[in-house]
């Protein structure tokens, strides 16, 4: 995965949090890597409905 993003689903704004769970999603299955990071901002109001839909992607051609 790419660290950066990853690291960027902590950032203290809502929008660039909702940007990198988008942008991992369009990267899909390569970034299995980001599931447990993602899987974290389920619980964060504002990129919640960002990382439900990415975990989907990312998880549509494998194993979560």
């Amino acid at each position: 995965a790419m660290p950066g993003l990853i690291r960027t689903l902590k950032s203290p704004s809502g929008q660039t949090r909702i940007n990198a769970a988008e942008t991992l999603g369009k990267i899909g299955p390569d970034e299995k890597e980001a599931l447990p990071a993602l899987r974290e901002s389920l619980a964060d109001a504002a990129a919640a409905a960002a990382a439900k839909d990415a975990i989907a992607k990312i998880e549509k051609n494998g194993n979560p």
